[in-house]
């Protein structure tokens, strides 16, 4: 085989893995069967979008990407497809526009029972028009805190972060984390915690074992810190 063969040949076997992984990447189902937890991790651009279904039929959205009219159309449509007509949890990290601007397309097509919120305060315009709209649905409206726990049928959410005192931390570091565990499998959702949230939850003494982690703020280099303790690098 020539060079430009063997190039070609693993150019299709590159795309081929691509493929695969991107037409699996956005659900998880635990258990493989039809009535179990189902965890959708929805391509919203630069932003998070992370859909819980549980096994009786209740539904939490956590975050929900930009506030661009694209998103808007994908989110809901998303939705949609997944037959969803009501959400029985709405949950805002923190109210950086990539996380909370598609909320509230989703408020205004579907009926959201309680939202939750760290809290933190952001003089921008698509936070003011979230917190309107809110208001005018007179949707319950929880600030959680560490040690809360946030039920969805018959799942329960641990808060492991934020802390009182959320207008002390940055923006990014009062963003809701929360752990999920489901029959022999836990999630670790993490908004855009940053190091010092990190250490904080690390501190804390809370059970943070995790099969499947949403690393914080996009994988960038101000989250997801190694955590040494000696010479123990975790």
């Amino acid at each position: 085989m020539n060079l430009k063969k063997l190039s070609w040949s693993i150019l299709i076997v590159v795309l081929t893995f691509l493929l695969t992984f991107t037409a699996c990447e956005s659900t998880l189902a635990v258990n493989d069967i039809e009535e179990s937890l189902i965890v959708h991790f929805i391509d919203v651009g630069q932003g998070d979008a992370i859909l819980i279904q549980s096994e009786d039929s209740k539904n939490m959205l956590i975050d929900g990407g930009n506030r661009y009219n694209w998103v808007a159309d994908r989110l809901t449509s998303y939705l949609n497809k997944q037959e969803v007509d009501t959400v029985h949890a709405m949950v805002g990290t923190h109210p950086h526009a990539d996380h909370i601007g598609g909320l509230s397309a989703v408020i205004e097509a579907f009926e959201v029972k309680k939202m939750y919120d760290s809290g933190r305060v952001h003089t921008t315009q698509t936070y003011e028009n979230y917190l309107e709209l809110i208001d005018k649905e007179d949707i319950p409206f929880d600030t959680s805190r560490r040690g809360d726990e946030i039920e969805l049928g018959d799942l329960t959410f641990e808060v492991l972060h934020p802390q009182e005192g959320v207008e002390d931390y940055s923006v990014n570091d009062a963003s809701i984390v929360l752990r999920l565990e489901y029959d022999n499998v836990s999630f670790l959702f993490t908004g855009d915690a940053e190091y010092e949230a990190e250490m904080e939850v690390l501190d804390s003494g809370k059970n943070l074992e995790a099969n499947i982690l949403k690393v914080g703020h996009h994988g960038s280099s101000t989250s997801t810190f190694e955590y040494i303790e000696g010479d123990i690098i975790i």
